[in-house]
């Protein structure tokens, strides 16, 4: 009897410092914008992944999880995105596509949202 007594002392201690799982960072992120398209033009504000956040529409040249997001984007793609500061200035492009004219932004994170 004294046994179980010890024993059940140790897991009443024990047990309170066991940890749950806690929900994926995908899980609990709320979409914030879309990734709409791949531009594959190499032409100087051409090339790379037109995202909506909003009203607004930026490019990028490069994604953390390329290989999740892909080439080939036939519907929006909801993402989670923290942006970093622009990189590179389009709004002067003499194009007329209105794309092109977007400027670039770096991305400090992204996270797919499902």
């Amino acid at each position: 009897m004294r046994y179980y007594m010890v024993l059940l002392s140790i897991i009443s201690v024990l047990a309170p410092s066991c940890k749950k799982d806690s929900p994926s960072t995908s899980d609990t992120l709320k979409a914030n914008a879309e990734i709409i398209a791949f531009r594959p033009e190499k032409c100087g504000c051409c090339w790379g992944w037109v995202i909506r956040m909003g009203t607004d529409t930026i490019k990028v040249d490069s994604l953390p999880h390329t290989e999740a997001v892909g080439y080939n984007i036939l519907t929006p793609i909801p993402v989670y995105i923290e942006l970093g500061g622009m990189k590179q200035d389009c709004s002067s492009s003499p194009n007329t596509d209105p794309i092109v004219s977007k400027s670039y932004y770096t991305i400090k994170k992204l996270e797919l949202v499902n």
